[in-house]
């Protein structure tokens, strides 16, 4: 499987959570939610202008904007303490380096439960590290977070 396909096949589990994260933060109350388009390149050379800065932008009653970046991860986990490793992805470096999303949420795989990470934890975050991805079968290069640092809580 190509690069281009790993990447379309992933969007509907990541697209999944986006929607579940929205759905979380809309039934707590008292905020505006605003998922972001879904805007896929036409092919794989075109990456100019499909990249994001968030996935849900949220509005407060004081109408103060929150940006909230949203990662599936086949992972399951309920708390830091079953989280299976000592840190948690952010994001690849080149993307967190450029935008600026005031939170990631990283969904578990049977998407019940959330790591939050603020971003004013960002001077604790650890790399950029490189990885050699097993699924995307290319190397990549990310933040991770202490876990200790993330706030889990159930979606459902």
């Amino acid at each position: 499987m190509s690069e281009e396909d790993r990447f379309r096949s992933a969007i509907p589990k990541s697209w999944k959570a986006v929607w579940a994260v929205a759905q979380y933060i809309h039934m707590n109350g008292n905020r505006i939610v605003e998922i972001c388009p879904l805007r896929i390149r036409d092919n794989p050379d075109n990456k100019r202008g499909f990249g994001d800065d968030a996935d849900l932008i949220v509005m407060g009653p004081n109408l103060n904007r929150t940006n909230i970046e949203v990662k599936w991860r086949d992972l399951e986990f309920t708390c830091q303490y079953d989280y299976p490793y000592p840190t948690i992805f952010i994001d690849r470096a080149s993307k967190s380096d450029t935008s600026s999303p005031h939170y990631y949420f990283t969904v578990n795989k049977s998407m019940s439960h959330v790591a939050i990470i603020g971003r004013e934890s960002k001077d604790r975050w650890i790399g950029p590290r490189q990885y050699d991805d097993r699924v995307k079968g290319y190397p990549v290069t990310v933040y991770e977070c202490p876990k200790d640092l993330a706030r889990f809580e159930a979606l459902k």
